[in-house]
């Protein structure tokens, strides 16, 4: 346990903190085995403290004593676990935060620097915004069409499934906003990273909903009504938007813990969050493209 407590100990410093200022190679090496003397004191105390709590469980909850067996049993699990948590707070836990984060995200830090976010209050989401997928159809020879029909899509497909979203050049100056409000969000652990698919997958959320408005008779008719058609009385309607389409982009997260096996190497542990929500665009529904399901053939 105590080597195991000494190589997490020595890489973590070597490789994330940084041996004390003005410390020499074999000054280090005195500075690390003084710290692993106090470390493992400390893991010998939470050991005890440990293994008497567990000592205390068992006569509650047993009627006879424990075995000589029990006892180094109970000895072991408690200095396993004791010198996990001197690792995680002493250790790991001084490793600065975010630190581990941005070691990880330099590139993307970089390219943040030198390129600019997306300004999504000034997407193009009419129809000049979607002359990418018109061109694209017209390479490969499948057809493509605006939702014009007053009322509600009732295609014989889902209507996500064919949606064509508005172009959106995301940048790395996007994904490392989308990491910072992750991380503002959920917090950062010790020894914790983020990372995130990029870039993020469009979903159209909801389609919307428009109508005509009602025929404003022209002067010519304002006390009778036409039998014929009026064109300026047709010319009078005009659409309503009841409810914009709504564009979500969403991704996946996978946050990162620092971690050590039993000889004392380092690897990650990691847990993933499907369906985070990156960023939002409303759409006129009149202006909603649609291709082959599931845009299969782009």
């Amino acid at each position: 346990m105590s080597d195991r407590l000494y190589e997490v100990m020595a890489a973590v410093w070597r490789r994330y903190i940084g041996l004390p200022e003005g410390e020499s190679e074999d000054g280090g090496r005195d500075f690390l085995y003084r710290e692993h003397r106090r470390l493992t004191e400390l893991s010998e105390e939470a050991a005890g403290t440990l293994w008497e709590a567990s000592a205390a469980r068992w006569m509650r909850t047993h009627d006879r004593t424990y075995t000589g067996h029990d006892a180094v049993s109970f000895a072991q699990s408690a200095l396993r676990e004791a010198v996990e948590r001197v690792i995680k707070d002493e250790v790991i836990g001084r490793i600065p935060h975010r630190m581990i984060h941005d070691m990880r995200h330099r590139w993307t830090h970089f390219e943040a620097d030198v390129s600019e976010p997306v300004d999504l209050a000034i997407v193009d989401t009419g129809r000049s915004g979607t002359r990418k997928w018109r061109e694209l159809a017209d390479g490969v020879g499948v057809e493509v069409e605006y939702i014009c029909s007053e009322g509600d899509y009732d295609g014989f497909d889902p209507i996500e499934d064919r949606a064509l979203p508005p172009a959106v050049e995301w940048t790395d100056a996007d994904k490392k906003r989308a990491l910072d409000k992750y991380i503002e969000s959920r917090g950062l652990g010790r020894g914790e990273w983020v990372d995130m698919e990029w870039p993020p997958e469009p979903s159209l959320w909801t389609e919307g909903h428009w109508y005509w408005s009602e025929v404003e008779p022209c002067p010519a008719h304002q006390e009778e009504h036409s039998e014929d058609e009026c064109v300026d009385c047709e010319d009078s309607r005009e659409p309503v938007i009841d409810q914009m389409a709504e564009w979500h982009w969403t991704t996946t997260v996978h946050v990162h813990e620092l971690a050590f096996g039993d000889e004392g190497s380092e690897y990650e542990r990691e847990d993933t969050e499907h369906g985070y929500e990156v960023a939002s665009v409303e759409q006129d529904p009149r202006d909603v493209l649609l291709g082959p399901p599931r845009r299969w053939a782009f």
